[in-house]
């Protein structure tokens, strides 16, 4: 978790101050390590790593990949997404 840290850090300019391992979470061509981060600071991007970055709200119908999709809906059964649980992800 060091790592994702150190790279959130690196690609949006905000410090964690608290880091929480959610789960694993398996796809077909994919493996991702789960966590709730708790910053602070103020986004700067680095553009050469990200070309956007947006607030989400939990309840706004996203754009995103399948995976995105799993694992946004495995953080709402699993209780750690609090906004929006009533909606399902589109």
């Amino acid at each position: 978790m060091t790592s994702a840290c150190r790279e959130f850090d690196e690609e949006t300019a905000l410090k964690v101050v608290k880091a929480s391992f959610l789960f694993n979470y398996e796809g077909q061509t994919q493996h991702h390590h789960v966590c709730l981060l708790a910053t602070e600071g103020k986004v700067r991007l680095q553009r050469e790593e990200l070309s956007d970055f947006r607030w989400w709200n939990g309840q706004t119908q996203l754009s995103v990949i399948p995976s995105a999709k799993e694992i946004i809906q495995q953080a709402r059964v699993g209780g750690y997404l609090k906004l929006g649980q009533q909606s399902p992800v589109r």
